[in-house]
């Protein structure tokens, strides 16, 4: 996450990387779990916020309710297969980036 992209600057930026420090503590320690995402977006939005996070596999898998829309949307199947995977992450791009330029 690159807090600069998105116009958080100077002191703003020094709060932010302070508040955040424990969120990424725990992330290091337990990994990226639905509640360290909610309190990071707390601390972010509205200048940015993280829709999803876990591994590729997990997001492959459909192991959340955000990545089994986009599984879903993108095949018939329960899962990406490891043949699909270049296709799919093409097909998040064009979706979810379409979507952030039009917003």
């Amino acid at each position: 996450m690159e807090p600069q992209r998105w116009g958080i600057k100077l002191n703003e930026l020094t709060d932010l990387k302070e508040s955040s420090r424990p969120i990424y503590t725990q992330l290091d320690v337990f990994g990226p779990n639905e509640e360290l995402r909610q309190a990071l977006n707390a601390l972010t939005l509205p200048a940015y916020g993280i829709l999803w996070w876990g591994s590729f596999t997990d997001l492959c898998a459909g192991n959340s309710d955000w990545s089994r829309h986009w599984v879903s949307a993108f095949t018939n199947n329960d899962t990406v297969d490891e043949e699909q995977q270049e296709a799919f992450v093409a097909f998040l791009r064009d979706h979810l980036l379409a979507n952030a330029s039009a917003t």
